[in-house]
Parts: C-alpha cells; sequence; structure tokens
C-alpha cells in the first residue's frame, strides 16, 4: 500500500520524523512519500539538511493560501510561529520578509498528487492561522475525500482553528471552520512534537485502523 504524508508547517520535522517511523515500520505500508511545506526559509533549510539523505521526502519552501504569487511573512524571535497575518499576537512589528506562495490544490495537481484512492493519504496542518486559506481552497477543488486521516495541533472538528484566537480579528472565525469540518465529517486528530506536556491523540491506533480499512476496501471483490 502506497501512503502520501502532507505536512503544512513543518518547522523543524518532528512531525516529519516521527511518521517516517510509524510509516517505515507499519506492515501494511509497502511505499510511502512525505511532504513538508514552510514559508519559513530557514525552516525550509533546516529540513532539507535534516531529511537529505532521505528520498522519501520533499521539503517545499512556500505559504499556503487561497492565492498565488509571493506574500509577506511576519516573523516571531524564535522561528516557530511566524504567520501570514500581522495581528498575530506574538509576531514582531517591523520584522517580515516576503516568500513565495501557493494554493495547495494546484501544487497537488500540477504534481499528480490530486487523485483520490490512488494512495492513502494523511494531512497535518499547523500553519498559524493559513488553515482557513487552505480549507476553503481544498473545499472549493473538491479535494475534501483526496485525505483519509487529519491531523493538527488540536483534536477535535475544530482542530484546524488552535491559533485564530492568537489572531487579531480571527477569533470568531474557529467556530465556523470547525462546523465547516463537522459538516464535512472531517475529525482531526491531534499530532505535535512542540507541548510536551500536552499528549498527542492515539495517531498510531488511527493509522493502524484506518490502513487495515483502506487495504480491506481496496481488494477486488
Amino acid at each position: 500500500m502506497l501512503v502520501r504524508y502532507f505536512d503544512l508547517g513543518i518547522h523543524k520535522g518532528g512531525e516529519l520524523s516521527r511518521m517516517n517511523q510509524l510509516l517505515s515500520e507499519h506492515p501494511l505500508v509497502t511505499d510511502y512519500e512525505m511532504y513538508g511545506f514552510d514559508a519559513h526559509p530557514k525552516m525550509a533549510r533546516h529540513c532539507r539538511y535534516k531529511f537529505m539523505f532521505n528520498k522519501r521526502v520533499k521539503i517545499v519552501h512556500t505559504a499556503l493560501g487561497n492565492s498565488a504569487g509571493s506574500c509577506t511573512l511576519y516573523l516571531n524571535r524564535n522561528l516557530v510561529g511566524s504567520s501570514i497575518y500581522a495581528g498575530k499576537n506574538n509576531v514582531i512589528k517591523g520584522r517580515e520578509i516576503t516568500v513565495p506562495k501557493q494554493k495547495f490544490s494546484s501544487w497537488l495537481s500540477e504534481n499528480n498528487l490530486a487523485t483520490p484512492g490512488e494512495s492513502f493519504n494523511i494531512i497535518k496542518s499547523n500553519i498559524e492561522g493559513a488553515e482557513l486559506e487552505v480549507w476553503q481552497d481544498i473545499l472549493d477543488a473538491n479535494l475534501v475525500s483526496l485525505f483519509d486521516l487529519w491531523l493538527g495541533p488540536k483534536e477535535g472538528h475544530d482542530g484546524w482553528a488552535e491559533d485564530f484566537k492568537k489572531i487579531k480579528g480571527m477569533e470568531e472565525k474557529a467556530a465556523a471552520l470547525g462546523e465547516s469540518f463537522k459538516q464535512q465529517d472531517v475529525y482531526v486528530y491531534r499530532y505535535s512534537s512542540h507541548d510536551k506536556n500536552l499528549p498527542n491523540s492515539d495517531v498510531e491506533s488511527q493509522l493502524q485502523q484506518r490502513l487495515a480499512s483502506w487495504s480491506s476496501d481496496a481488494v477486488p471483490a
């Protein structure tokens, strides 16, 4: 079985490393590919170096959203937490850079990765509020069904909206995003390497159950 893992917001690559271990050890996984995206050039360079000998990993330096071209990335002191939103509470006024920006749906299509049922697809996002744009892009492109397991910084239908409360003017949009996820029957499981005091969801168990189900469904009658 081919598994593809899309990590939106790779930071130092902690989640990529853990998923690499999970997939490499799973008996149902015969092949897997991992794609990591980050808007911060230093994070992208760090992970390219970290995974330079792992041919299954491709690192893409870009912001993701509902438009293509370039955008402003507002920086935080410790690299983690930079955002395309100037109103995020921990970015530093006057510290900003211009970075490339893409629509996730366009990138998937351009790389021939937008066909449902071709592989078991996992998506994780922690991109400091840009989840709203990415979700709308996925909806507009009819790609919700492309992904079989959804991961993020919080468990629940609102698992992609965790950072909205940190961004001025976006706090009220968290509930709306959670409701949209619920309407599409999308539930997010927590998967993060940042807060050691907040346990992750049982992603390994979810992966085991869903891979077994997907494998069974893929067997011809």
